[in-house]
């Protein structure tokens, strides 16, 4: 458990965080519905801490590659199945070509990046 002190800052700089994303007035906040976009940004940021922590026991003896597929995995079936529900209510749009080449760009360069990290582990 962590002192005292530290937990007393924890709080104080999520009080901040509170008080920047509702820009000073949290009641105005709530009442209108403006921190759904910051709760699910505060839901991603847990997720990957839990990720993060998890991974360092859990998943100790796994490859970065692997680990990065195995949870992207499941990760991009929730997408896909989120956004199809979304695009089904017309909550949202078909995503762009370019928004697609986009993501792809950002997925290669993910396992590029495992790939090196692959290579330069094993080179020691």
């Amino acid at each position: 458990m962590p002192a005292a002190f530290t937990l007393g800052c924890v709080a104080l700089a999520f009080a901040g965080v509170v008080l920047v994303a509702t820009r000073g007035d949290p009641g105005a906040a709530i009442a209108g519905g403006e921190l759904a976009g910051d709760l699910l940004v505060f839901c991603g940021a847990v997720s990957w801490l839990t990720y993060t922590l998890a991974g360092a026991w859990k998943f100790a003896g796994w490859s970065p590659l692997r680990m990065t597929v195995l949870t992207c995995i499941p990760g991009t079936v929730g997408l896909i199945a989120a956004n199809a529900i979304a695009v089904l209510l017309d909550a949202a749009r078909i995503p762009t070509l370019a928004s697609v080449a986009g993501a792809a760009v950002v997925i290669g360069a993910l396992v590029a990046n495992n790939l090196y990290l692959r290579g330069v582990s094993t080179s020691r």
